[in-house]
């Protein structure tokens, strides 16, 4: 399985985004503070293109950027995160 991890400070507090996925069965899922906050099963085959989720009560997405090689990318409030 792939896995892309972020660390960040949302208000003084350190919150931890994760999101893990298989280039083989297309399954995956995303994970904030260690809790399950999305999951996907078989069929899509890579990343989905864009899976929105909530960080420390913040808006936040995971895009998927290219698609052999794909690289997600966490934005949270329209900023993106490295």
């Amino acid at each position: 399985m792939a896995k892309k991890t972020w660390v960040l400070n949302i208000e003084n507090e350190r919150h931890t985004v994760e999101v893990e996925w298989s280039r083989w069965s297309g399954s995956g899922k995303i994970l904030v503070d260690g809790k399950i906050s999305d999951i996907w099963r078989k069929g899509l085959m890579q990343l989905p293109s864009e899976k929105h989720l909530e960080v420390a009560g913040k808006s936040a997405v995971i895009r998927r950027k290219g698609r052999i090689f794909e690289v997600p990318e966490l934005y949270v409030d329209g900023e993106l995160i490295p």
